[in-house]
């Protein structure tokens, strides 16, 4: 009967010994949240988004495209599109709003002073005054990075444009663009 209660206070003492371990190491994501910096991203950046296609391809795809009604120009696909972002923090969420593609895409801060924009669908996403791309979306092909606040200073931004048409080309398109944008205003 000693040896009976020996190991049944033993069994205990190891029962609530794990137990208090697995107590203090377990990790409640209640209570740990991931809280990351984004004094970088808030800004006003210009830039250019070249499309990551072929100029000869894009050379082609320009000449179907009707002139612009704005600059009386056909577009030339090769030299990219001119935008202006404007990036903003409000409650945690990113909001940037592209000026080329009159919209406000939200994001999230995805490491410090990094930002990640999730795929977002379109019916019609204009592409300037003279280029639509329709049953499109767009997402961050690589998250972007703000390595300063400094006016001047300058980020990388890769996105990933899908499309089921582009003007007369009713191809399916996933197309990555990259382009260097540079911080204009706070």
């Amino acid at each position: 009967m000693k040896t009976l209660k020996t190991n049944f206070f033993a069994l205990l003492l190891l029962v609530v010994g794990m137990s208090a371990i697995t107590t203090s190491c377990s990790k409640d994501d209640g209570d740990d949240p991931k809280v990351f910096t984004y004094e970088n991203v808030d800004g006003v950046f210009a830039g250019n988004h070249k499309l990551n296609i072929p100029s000869n391809i894009l050379a082609a795809l320009s000449a179907t495209l009707p002139v612009d009604s704005v600059t009386g120009e056909k577009p030339d696909l090769t030299k990219g599109f001119d935008d202006t972002l404007t990036v903003r923090v409000v409650d945690g969420k990113v909001n940037v709003t592209s000026e080329l593609l009159g919209i406000t895409v939200q994001g999230e801060v995805s490491a410090n002073n990094t930002v990640k924009i999730k795929e977002t669908k379109y019916d019609v996403l204009n592409l300037g005054t003279a280029v639509q791309a329709k049953n499109a979306s767009i997402s961050t092909s690589k998250d972007v990075a703000f390595s300063s606040k400094a006016i001047g200073s300058s980020t990388n931004v890769q996105l990933r444009l899908k499309a089921g048409k582009i003007g007369d080309f009713s191809i399916p398109l996933d197309i990555t663009t990259d382009g260097k944008f540079t911080k204009i205003a706070d």
